[in-house]
Parts: structure tokens; sequence; C-alpha cells
């Protein structure tokens, strides 16, 4: 199965994590990603009018709701960091950018949800421009999948003179959600209005359902996209060891042309030889093979088999359907780390390649092997390139 998700809201004020992406934090949740919420700002003291004892009470108040709020999603953490409200901008910028830096740099999220940089409210643009800033791509920091803004109702609608108004493009289904941001607005029950203020149960539902529309969805939340990210961790393989039933499904595999090519003997297999080569092999207490999915279905397998008590070689083959798209890597990658946790005592794992074999050797490379002492050796009668991955201490 997939991993899950670290997802992480960046808000100006309680409760614009609510309105902005409330259903979806839920959905999250469902699904068993985890969510953190960064507050920036402590959201009463601009309110005039207020004495200052009055406000305090108010304060606490409406903390308080913000963790009744975040419990109700299923979120793991809530920050709330008191910055002056509707006041961001007698902040240095750097001062919030330090704050957003900080939650990135210990959580790692994959996916933030932030304002759009077009609100009405000033906070909501410095909230995003520091998120904006925090996520620069620089070697050696977190790397996230998707930066995405969310809308806040009473503050991007109401964005009457930029051109650059909120444009959505991502919408998520919350249709099984809804009644989870309903309760999580209740908790804010100081915040919110009658209808027709857009601070309003009756106008969010509404929003709800008129997003739900434009995507074809019964309800749901829209976002705009800011950034995202592709790499190999996008390309999803469970592992699992090879059972009787994957007796033809290697076969086929081990005798497909390209495969064939590239191993040491590239001549067919006959089937009575081959099923005489697995049944042997997973009695073996010195081999494993790990059959490798991809969208839930076989994309490959790999083959350890220890050479001595401390080392093992190691053979990988790719279906067609999968070769050629960077899968041979995050198997490689991901069979080793599981050998290695289930072999303890095998200390390193050595690769033998046909020279000619170049996308053999990089994928190899990428999955963090390296060229052994001697690099160049005669394996099963032929030359062959030697590499070599150490079980990291």
């Amino acid at each position: 199965m997939a991993k899950n998700k670290k997802i992480l809201v960046v808000a100006a004020h309680p409760d614009d994590e609510v309105l902005g992406c409330g259903a979806t934090i839920a959905r999250h949740t469902a699904g068993g990603d985890t969510v953190w919420v960064l507050i920036l700002g402590e959201g009463i003291a601009s309110r005039s009018g207020i004495p200052p004892e009055e406000k305090e009470k108010m304060l606490k108040e409406l903390h308080a709701s913000a963790e009744k709020a975040s419990k109700i999603l299923g979120v793991e953490k809530l920050i709330l960091k008191n910055l002056p409200d509707n006041k961001l901008d007698t902040v240095p910028l750097l001062d919030i950018i330090k704050m957003v830096e900080g939650v990135v740099a210990e959580f790692k999220p994959d996916i933030i949800y932030t304002h759009n940089h077009s609100d009405l409210n000033v906070d909501h643009r410095l909230t995003v421009e520091a998120v904006a800033l925090s996520i620069r791509p620089v070697e050696g920091w977190p790397s996230l999948e998707q930066v995405l803004s969310f809308e806040v109702p009473s503050s991007t609608e109401w964005n009457f003179i930029k051109e650059d108004s909120f444009k959505p493009n991502v919408f998520v289904d919350i249709s099984n959600f809804m009644d989870k941001k309903i309760d999580a607005m209740n908790a804010y029950e100081t915040e919110f209005r009658k209808f027709p203020h857009p601070r309003s149960l009756e106008y969010v539902g509404a929003l709800a359902v008129v997003r739900g529309g434009k995507a074809g969805m019964m309800k749901a939340e829209a976002f705009s996209l800011i950034y995202e990210r592709k790499t190999d961790n996008d390309k999803k393989v469970v592992l699992r060891k090879a059972v009787k039933e994957d007796e033809d499904f290697i076969f086929r595999l081990r005798n497909e042309e390209a495969v064939r090519n590239a191993s040491f003997d590239s001549r067919p297999i006959d089937l009575a030889v081959h099923k005489k080569w697995f049944e042997d092999k997973l009695a073996s207490a010195a081999s494993v093979i790990y059959v490798a999915e991809a969208d839930s279905v076989p994309a490959g397998m790999v083959r350890f088999d220890e050479t001595d008590e401390s080392s093992a070689g190691v053979n990988i083959a790719i279906t067609e359907n999968y070769r050629g798209k960077g899968y041979g890597k995050k198997i490689l990658a991901i069979s080793a780390k599981k050998y290695f946790e289930d072999k303890p005592d095998i200390k390193n794992i050595y690769a033998y390649i046909k020279p000619d074999n170049r996308h053999s050797v990089e994928a190899f490379s990428r999955a963090g092997y390296e060229f052994d002492k001697e690099t160049v050796v005669v394996h099963k009668g032929m030359i062959c390139v030697k590499m070599k991955l150490t079980r990291r201490q």
C-alpha cells in the first residue's frame, strides 16, 4: 500500500483552517494521513471597543475553540503562534518565514494547504508569501509533493479590485466529510455569522455544493495549485515474497526477450526446468524472491541468493510494461531495504551486470549501489561489472 501522507495546513487566523479546508483535513485523517495545523495570528487583537481584559478572555476561548475543532477533524498537532491579528505587515517577514520554516523542517510535510495570494485580508497574503519563501526546493531541504491555496469566505470572494483572483483548479470530494467541517465550524461558535454573511453555515454549505457541481461531485472544497513536484517516489510499489501461485508469472517474465538478453545465459528456459528451479528457490533458506507490484499488477521480481554468511547476490527483472519508466531504481531500493530487514546477518549485496547493459548499471547506481573495488570481473564465465550495496550502520 502507498505510504500515508504528512499534511501541513498554514493559516493566518483560528477558523481559517476550517473554512478553507476543514473537510479535506477530515478526509486526510480518515485515510490515515497525519495532519498538523500551524496558525500564525492570534485572531482577536484587532477588534475594537473591547477592554484588554475581555480580549484576553476571548483569546483563550478562541484558542480553546481551535483545539476543539482540531480534535474533531483528527489533527495530530495544532501550533498557535499568536502574531498580531490583522497586523502581520508590522512583523518582519523574515520572522514569519522562520516560523513556517521551523515547522516544515520538523514535520517534513508532503502536502501544504495555505491561503490564496489575492485574498482581501493582508494576513492571508503575508501567510502565503511566507509559505512560498519557506518551500524553495534547495538541496537538503524537505521536498514537497504539492502546495495548494484554499479560499476563505469573506476574504477570497470579497476581493473586487485584483485581477488575479482565486482560480480553483483542484477539487476534493468532501461529500462524506462535510458534516465534520460543520461540526468543526460549530466549535468556533463566536466566529460565525447569520446568513447571508459568507461566514455562515448556509453560505459555506452552498459553496461546497457549487464547487462540487463544478467538478461533477455532490460537494467539494476547491483549491488553486501553487506548486507540484513529481519524483520517483510517486511510483507506488508494493513488495511481497513470492508464493507458489507466482510460478507462471515468473516463468513468463524470465522468458521475456529483454530479460533473456540481460541474463548471463540467454537461452529460453524450459517450463519443467523453471518449475524445479522455482520450487527449489522457494524452499531454500538461502534464497528470497520478492514480487514487486505497481497499480496492483505484478511489475517485476527481485531475487537474492546468499553467497556466504554475510553476503548475497541480487538479480532483477522488470516486465515490459514497466520497463524504462524508473521502476527499476525504485524496486531495487525497496527490495534491498526489505532484504536487509529480513536478513540481519547480511552485510553486503553484490550485483553482476553485463557491461553493455548501461540501463541496469544506471538503475543500480540510482538505488545506492556503488562500483566495487574490483569493478570489472569474470562472473559465470563472462566479463561483467560488479556493484555493491553495503548495509548502513
